[in-house]
């Protein structure tokens, strides 16, 4: 058994569920020399060369015996995670009790939260008519954007766009979304209303006892492409775990957006192999824009795991530094053997 046919059917151990030759392997061709596990395959092909296989079933049994030791082993650019652990964090994350867990928790204060808060309210026991495209009412949109945006920001907002719609609230359309594939509102003869199983976690534990499956199911349901149909943000979103550890490692102090965007490009150097160069920027340059808006932005910042320092003088206030807040380490506990 060559060493080249093993190298096209390995599966790469960073995790991507992508053959070697698919994924990493890549970037080793194209030399660029930055990639944590460019050493990984040399070792194996020359473990290989040491040793003398009877048949190809026998080599077949060694390979699988010494990728499983590679995976067990922790990476630098992993941050400590093994390949193993990786791919569990990107394959099942809510699966993997000894490797994480998700606590039940209550929070009514994360930016989602405060919507589906001013939502479920405004739909009440009478329900809330929907428009004739069957969205929310332009006024409900109005309204809740000022109460949540606060005047300064929602009069700036209004000067650049007027809200006319629900997508003209972004945020708000979201979290219409996501309550819906969470079942905790639908549609019924014209009108948003609360389903039983809405009624039902309510009085069990209150509105804010609804925000660890408000969470799951904006990460496993809720596709992050639908706005903005770039190939790269499907993998922030199969990795929001690994961002979840990062901002738990390194979030106590206040970090520059900029040191997260390195580290998620350290640990999957093929995400800029997933888009395609807009006219006035490269292909990294919008990984690391994706990763700021999605992961950064629409995921921790929604989700009330960050607090947030502002670009000074940006009254859309673009976030720069990040740190994360208490309720991050009350959302998801890891348990990682030192």
């Amino acid at each position: 058994m060559s060493t080249n046919d093993t190298e096209h059917t390995a599966p790469c151990p960073c995790g991507s569920g992508k053959l070697y030759k698919d994924c990493c392997m890549l970037r080793n061709k194209e030399g660029s020399g930055d990639n944590p596990l460019d050493g990984l395959f040399s070792d194996i092909f020359e473990a290989l060369e040491e040793q003398e296989f009877m048949s190809k079933a026998e080599a077949e049994t060694y390979f699988e015996h010494y990728m499983q030791e590679q995976r067990q082993k922790t990476v630098d650019d992993f941050h400590g995670l093994s390949s193993d652990q990786m791919h569990r964090f990107l394959y099942s994350p809510f699966e993997s009790p000894d490797l994480v867990e998700f606590p039940e928790v209550s929070d009514t204060s994360a930016p989602i939260m405060r919507l589906f808060g001013m939502l479920t309210e405004a739909i009440g026991e009478k329900g809330l008519k929907t428009t004739a495209k069957g969205n929310l009412p332009r006024q409900f949109c109005r309204d809740t954007a000022l109460a949540y945006s606060g005047e300064e920001l929602y009069n700036y907002l209004s000067q650049i766009k007027q809200i006319n719609m629900e997508m003209d609230f972004f945020d708000m359309h979201i979290t219409r979304l996501t309550a819906q594939l969470a079942g905790l509102i639908r549609k019924y003869k014209g009108k948003f209303i609360l389903t039983k199983k809405y009624r039902k976690l309510k009085e069990k534990s209150g509105l804010g006892g609804m925000y660890q499956l408000i969470l799951k199911t904006y990460v496993r349901k809720y596709n992050w492409e639908y706005y903005m149909p770039i190939s790269g943000v499907h993998l922030m979103q199969h990795s929001f775990l690994f961002t979840l550890y990062l901002l738990s490692l390194y979030g106590d102090e206040w970090r520059n957006i900029e040191f997260y965007q390195d580290c998620f490009l350290r640990a999957f150097p093929m995400a800029v192999e997933l888009v395609e160069p807009l006219p006035s920027r490269n292909p990294e340059t919008v990984i690391r824009l994706c990763f700021a808006i999605y992961s950064i932005d629409r995921f921790a910042k929604f989700m009330g795991l960050i607090d947030h320092k502002d670009e000074p003088g940006s009254a859309r206030k673009r976030l720069t530094h990040v740190k994360k807040t208490p309720l991050l380490d009350k959302v998801v506990r890891f348990h990682l053997s030192a």
